[in-house]
């Protein structure tokens, strides 16, 4: 996914005072939004902001938890930088370069220094290097100064990228701050900087670095259209073709890293249908236990024998079921992204990823009922016979858990809220229906 890196201003007593501060103070979202000028939304957003960090477990690294989060809440009161690929962090391992990173350790409250501090990027969604006033200063000086130290500047922040490095530089000293990076705090979308999203205030973020990336975007799109082959007709890939669904059984993240062709009709309806059947299936199935139990209902004997009537009821049913779920499910699935900080998503987009990410696990129970339709000689027979299919099938609903939770993330939410509302909660939730069953 590459790395959204961006720099916010810090000053030496910001984490303690500022921060921690706020943490401990309920109306510090209030205040703060006051002196910055905030309007509703954003105050409203701040306060999410500081609800989640005080939210945090305590035992999380400092850099993946409160650090990220205070570059999120100082870019609610501040601009700072945003620049592709450019991070600071990737120099560390230079000991001459490293001598400019300073400790997180030494600007947190001794109540939390007992935690793990890496001091870098670990991974997306962090916060990386905090470099102090002075070193800032030194770090001016040298570049001009030490061949070295240009050089590796030079390397890092190639394509134009170390002009908004060294402007992010001289804000910070101009405010008399240290500077501290973190990674996707702002995400650009190089094709529509209007889509930009950002987990702060996306206005604060000064948007060169941005245009940088756009344009160094839009020159590869060029580069690789110009050396395409020429092809006599481009041909529509169906989100619902063979490959596109291998994709959406094992690279769920790929395949929700756009929604835009998720909207293609008379797909959009049929994915809504056919998971709609499936769960016209499940509710159909009791009925066949019923049946085989010698236990059944008028319903139960009339589908009994018949795959025609099975197939007329559910195929009906599952028509309205759709309509059903993709209203209701698409309702939950978009107040679950809410509550993980997405924000507003359009309804029709939490709609459509909904019922994709639900089709892993109906796909499968469709596939098994059109096989048992070709072996068996009705409904009752392959129900009776269906008992070592259900622990595959079982497999598939764990599994759309997880591409549930890869689905959320392709929005802008909080990923440890995320892993909580789409994986592990309903993991648990299954867990403990199969307990009860099995203990039933």
């Amino acid at each position: 996914m590459g790395w959204d890196i961006s720099y916010h201003p810090l000053g030496e007593n910001d984490v303690s005072e500022l921060y921690f501060a706020a943490l401990d103070n309920p109306q510090a979202a209030q205040q703060l939004a006051v002196q910055a000028g905030l309007g509703e939304e954003d105050a409203a957003h701040l306060a999410l902001r500081l609800d989640e960090a005080r939210s945090l477990p305590p035992d999380v690294p400092f850099n993946s938890g409160h650090a990220f989060y205070v570059a999120i809440v100082t870019g609610f009161l501040r601009q700072h930088h945003y620049i592709r690929g450019g991070a600071f962090s990737f120099l560390a391992d230079d000991p001459v370069m490293a001598r400019y990173i300073g400790d997180w350790r030494t600007l947190v409250p001794p109540a939390y220094r007992q935690g793990q501090f890496d001091n870098v990027l670990t991974h997306n969604y962090c916060a990386g290097v905090y470099l102090p006033y002075a070193s800032l200063q030194a770090l001016r000086r040298d570049a001009d100064s030490d061949p070295h130290v240009r050089a590796m500047l030079e390397q890092q922040f190639s394509d134009g990228r170390l002009a908004v490095f060294w402007q992010a530089v001289d804000a910070a000293l101009a405010q008399g701050m240290g500077l501290m990076e973190a990674s996707e705090v702002v995400e650009p979308n190089p094709l529509d900087l209007n889509a930009s999203r950002s987990r702060s205030r996306l206005l604060n973020c000064q948007p060169d670095g941005a245009l940088l990336y756009a344009e160094a975007v839009l020159a590869q799109l060029g580069d690789a259209l110009a050396s395409a082959t020429p092809q006599p007709a481009a041909t529509r890939l169906s989100p619902l073709s063979p490959r596109a669904l291998l994709v959406l059984f094992m690279r769920p993240t790929s395949f929700f890293a756009s929604h835009g062709w998720l909207h293609l009709r008379p797909e959009a309806l049929a994915v809504a249908w056919l998971c709609g059947i499936s769960y016209a299936m499940a509710r159909v199935d009791k009925y066949l236990g019923q049946a085989a139990a010698d236990k059944a209902s008028a319903l139960a004997s009339w589908l009994a024998e018949s795959w025609g009537r099975y197939w007329l009821l559910v195929l009906a049913v599952g028509a309205l079921n759709g309509v059903i779920l993709r209203w209701l499910g698409g309702w939950w699935f978009r107040r679950r992204l809410r509550w993980c900080g997405a924000g507003e998503v359009p309804v029709a987009q939490a709609r459509l990823v909904y019922v994709y990410q639900d089709l892993v696990q109906s796909l499968p129970l469709l596939l098994l009922a059109l096989c048992q339709t070709a072996l068996y000689a009705g409904p009752v027979a392959a129900h009776q016979a269906a008992a070592g299919w259900g622990l595959l099938m079982l497999l598939f609903t764990l599994w759309s858990c997880v591409v549930s939770y890869r689905a959320a993330c392709s929005f802008a939410v909080d990923q440890r809220r995320a892993r909580w509302w789409f994986l592990q909660l309903p993991l648990a939730c299954y867990a403990l229906l199969m307990a009860g069953v099995a203990l039933a």
